[in-house]
């Protein structure tokens, strides 16, 4: 994270602000993700005709 800052021109101290959003926002990805999962899994079994 601290290379993608300082590539944008920004300060690497920027990354003690970035932090706490950058795990809210992880939590939100990793909900989606884990649903999506579900939702396919669903899918192949009601596909397939399993129980």
């Amino acid at each position: 994270m601290v290379m993608v800052l300082q590539a944008v021109g920004l300060p690497a101290e920027a990354i003690a602000i970035l932090l706490p959003i950058d795990r809210l926002l992880d939590t939100f990805r990793t909900t989606v993700n884990v649903e999506g999962d579900m939702v396919g899994s669903l899918i192949v079994q009601k596909i397939s005709g399993n129980k």
